[in-house]
């Protein structure tokens, strides 16, 4: 939790504890959630749907617990308030998530080689049956990731019995908060060999990646027709579809020596399904500003209070279900992890001195900067313990934002986390000390429905 950073100037940047019961996001839930419970519990609602939605009740409130950093040098104190770690759609815990699985990827997995993205998108019929049956993600996942080891191997000099190494993030989510399932897949641009030495990717043309689309798009069809979820008529229009709905895309490349654009594109995979900062109040709507425009050209989204939690209801993922996966040398029960690892951020050895031409580099330079794997795997072998996958939350602010949350505003010495504060009677003397409010927001109570109105005149007449 500490961050041995120390800075002889004042800092340009002071670090403010962020205040979520001030956002939109965090007063409509407040406000509108009983009762879009109370009327959806005449549905099948899944209960870890409810759980994530006051989960993010609690985040970031101080009255629900915190913990408590001290300047030991001048005496100044902050708190920083407990989260929630959802997996859902709380903007702080999921971009802290995305941050820490980007650094941990950047600095202790990928070596220094090309990375490409590849991007694939399915027709609605197939996202369906994705969205609904789970189980079927992995097969599928499975195909994508052969079709994607078939085109290295056909543009490589290696054989098939080499292996690629990539990460892919399942992405449930489109830019207008809709449900869009789709895979994102960070590959090395290469494959490695029994012994680690490395096999570059030459020139890849738009022709391959196209003809890798009709191969995912041909079994892909196939795998859901052997399992009773498609006609043999259905799956035979399908794939003489002229425009199949598959949509393979691999233009994304980023050099060796670019680690933050590295950095920037797993980001960019793993990031949040929400953006607290795009949404606004319109009245007696919400309004949500879209990253780019959607197939309508609508740059905004018009919502009621309902439709906004029914959106981020169907976009929280399930429990015990992963969102991003491992393959080839970088998959946990893969001998050559350890190895590929202890090549984080360094050069592996090329596997034949004439593959130098393919990644632009001269013999002597390459030899000079490529480490051979034998003595990186002796020194993964002699650490006594491994390294922490996690990052501190310091390290984490300071590496997004460029605050460095623990060094004291005023005297700019290290400050240092001293407690954790659960205990309900402490707490609140705590925060009257600090003028902060000891009891959490209050969450309103469920409405009841709207009365009907008529518009033709409901008076009773008598005769006399």
């Amino acid at each position: 939790m500490s961050c041995a950073v120390k800075i002889d100037q004042p800092a340009t940047l002071v670090y403010r504890p962020r205040r979520p019961e001030r956002t939109r996001l965090y007063q409509t839930i407040q406000n509108e959630l009983e009762s879009w419970l109370e009327i959806r519990s005449l549905e099948d609602l899944p209960v870890f749907v409810e759980k994530e939605f006051r989960s993010f009740l609690r985040c970031g409130i101080l009255a629900y617990g915190f913990a408590r950093a001290h300047c030991s040098h001048c005496g100044y104190d902050f708190l920083v308030a407990f989260s929630c770690k959802g997996r859902g759609f709380c903007p702080s815990c999921n971009t802290k998530r995305m941050a820490e699985t980007a650094a941990y990827l950047t600095d202790r997995v990928f070596p220094k080689v090309p990375i490409r993205q590849w991007v694939l998108s399915f027709p609605k019929r197939i996202r369906y049956f994705l969205q609904h049956n789970p189980v079927c993600i992995v097969p599928v996942l499975r195909i994508f990731v052969r079709a994607i080891k078939k085109v290295l191997v056909s543009v490589s000099k290696a054989s098939d019995s080499n292996k690629l190494g990539a990460v892919t993030f399942l992405q449930r989510f489109g830019s207008s908060l809709n449900l869009h399932l789709h895979f994102h897949s960070v590959v090395i641009d290469g494959l490695f060999e029994g012994e680690g030495n490395f096999y570059p990717v030459g020139f890849l043309s738009s022709k391959t990646v196209f003809e890798a689309q009709k191969e995912i798009q041909r079994r892909v069809v196939k795998f859901f027709l052997k399992r009773g979820f498609l006609e043999k008529e259905e799956a035979q229009n399908m794939l003489n579809w002229k425009n199949s709905g598959f949509s393979l895309d691999a233009s994304v490349l980023i050099e060796a020596e670019d680690r933050v654009g590295l950095e920037r594109l797993i980001r960019y995979c793993a990031r949040p399904i929400f953006a607290s900062s795009r949404l606004e109040s319109a009245g007696d709507r919400l309004k949500y500003i879209l990253s780019k425009p959607n197939l309508k050209g609508e740059k905004v989204l018009l919502l009621k209070p309902f439709d906004l939690l029914d959106r981020l209801a169907k976009l929280i993922p399930p429990p015990r279900y992963h969102r991003h996966f491992y393959h080839g040398v970088l998959a946990p029960n893969s001998p050559l992890r350890a190895k590929i690892k202890a090549m984080a951020g360094k050069e592996p050895r090329l596997a034949r001195p004439e593959l130098q031409t393919i990644i632009g580099k001269d013999e002597q330079t390459s030899q000079a900067s490529s480490v051979p794997l034998n003595s990186l795997a002796n020194s993964v072998n002699e650490e006594k313990t491994p390294h922490k996958i996690s990052f501190g939350w310091a390290k984490l602010i300071a590496r997004i934002y460029e605050v460095l949350p623990l060094v004291c505003p005023k005297c700019q010495e290290e400050m240092k986390i001293i407690a954790f504060i659960e205990d309900r009677p402490t707490i609140q003397k705590i925060l009257n000390c600090l003028n902060e409010p000891t009891e959490p927001p209050p969450i309103a109570s469920a409405r009841g429905p709207p009365e009907m109105e008529f518009d033709y005149d409901q008076s009773c007449e008598y005769d006399d």
